[in-house]
């Protein structure tokens, strides 16, 4: 594949040679346009860049494709596991990513992780404590209403596993939202570049399946499905039994104490 493209670079004028990208990781570039949570830490962004695959391009506009790793990748994502993945040689760019084997922690998965901060948050509704950059964009990274629950259940005096049960429901949610933002980039970034068609569409393809097995998971997750639902059924029912004076109060800050 990079041979053809320096064959498209070579014969290009200098305008075209312009719009040609030059060390540049395509997958690994846009992480910060699409998702705080997964920016901010290197390793989920491995393992994210190793789900979806990536285009990288040399400092001559030689392109390399290298496809998603599968299902072990997904599962180490969300509850921790050993898997293999593409590691970086630098954080900046990630140029020259080599396949190794991680074992990543029950701990460190994104499950558990959304379920601590999930709990640091509920907490937060009785101290009115900041909340940290971690929780702010866990909050902004996902299309589940956390504030509202957190907030609603802690008012209503519920229990915070009302809440932390979500958490595999919103780290899948949060993972099919990233790879919608990645492909519609991929399509704009592609379109201004001279590689060709048939290596575009390999890796929106691929991409697409990824997404496509996510949304799969989701439905399989039908359960968690039903219990957010009724949850917000049971909170907008109990809400109009109660004083919303916390409520409002609690929301008003966003930032608990701030």
């Amino acid at each position: 594949m990079g041979n053809e493209t320096n064959k498209v670079f070579n014969h290009a004028n200098d305008e075209e040679k312009k719009r040609i990208p030059r060390n540049r990781n395509l997958t690994w570039s846009v992480f910060e346009k699409i998702n705080q949570f997964i920016s901010s830490d290197r390793e989920l962004k491995e393992l994210m860049m190793s789900l979806v695959g990536t285009v990288i391009y040399g400092n001559q506009g030689e392109l390399s494709i290298l496809p998603g790793l599968g299902d072990s990748v997904m599962d180490a994502i969300l509850k921790g596991g050993t898997t293999e993945v593409y590691r970086c040689d630098n954080v900046t760019q990630c140029l020259k990513p080599t396949k190794s084997k991680i074992t990543v922690t029950a701990s460190h998965g994104m499950i558990a992780q959304i379920q601590k901060l999930l709990s640091s948050l509920f907490k937060k509704t009785t101290t009115d404590a900041a909340l940290t950059d971690k929780e702010t964009a866990l909050i902004g990274s996902t299309r589940v209403q956390i504030l509202r629950y957190v907030i609603d259940s802690a008012s209503l005096s519920l229990d915070e596993s009302m809440v932390t049960s979500l958490a595999e429901y919103i780290a899948s949610d949060m993972v099919v939202s990233y790879i919608d933002g990645l492909i519609d980039l991929v399509e704009v970034a592609g379109a201004g570049s001279l590689n060709t068609e048939e290596e575009n569409k390999q890796f929106q393809n691929s991409l697409k399946t990824v997404r496509e097995k996510m949304a799969q998971r989701l439905t399989k997750m039908q359960i968690n499905q039903t219990h957010l639902l009724e949850l917000e059924r049971n909170l907008h029912y109990l809400r109009q039994q109660l004083s919303s004076g916390l409520s409002d109060r609690l929301m008003s800050y966003y930032q608990f104490g701030g």
